[in-house]
């Protein structure tokens, strides 16, 4: 999360598409009070939780978190039409850049859940986005 190539809720939009395909819950627990405090409003992180950018986002952060969540659901190569269409508004290097945070934080995501670390009971105060089978966003 140190590189510079991505602003902060460019990073935490990466996070969120990998947690909208992997299960883990102390990541997610996590990284729904990081991203509200890096900006996005709860339901914001709600949308992203469920697959979808979310809306009132800029043309970078929807391309950077439907390029993300592309490679966190994808067990194939990427195909040259996505890499175009990201690199063409993030460069070579911001593609890369996703796939760094993308990998890594699947990654995290399956040590977290090895290692089956409870997640705290939520605190007044505290936001824990859900992932709900009936939200409509």
């Amino acid at each position: 999360m140190r590189q510079q190539r991505l602003s902060a809720r460019e990073k935490e939009l990466c996070v969120l598409a990998v947690l909208s395909v992997y299960d883990s819950p102390y990541v997610h627990y996590a990284h729904s009070e990081i991203a509200v405090c890096v900006g996005f409003t709860r339901a914001q992180v709600q949308t992203a939780l469920h697959g979808r950018p979310p809306s009132g986002v800029d043309g970078r952060e929807s391309t950077v978190y439907c390029l993300a969540l592309e490679l966190a659901k994808s067990h194939r190569p990427m195909d040259d039409a996505t890499f175009d269409s990201g690199r063409k508004v993030l460069g070579r290097d911001g593609v890369v850049g996703i796939a760094h945070i993308v990998s890594g934080y699947i990654y995290v995501a399956m040590l977290t859940n090895i290692s089956n670390h409870h997640v705290p009971k939520a605190e007044e105060n505290i936001f824990q986005g859900t992932k709900k089978p009936d939200f409509e966003g």
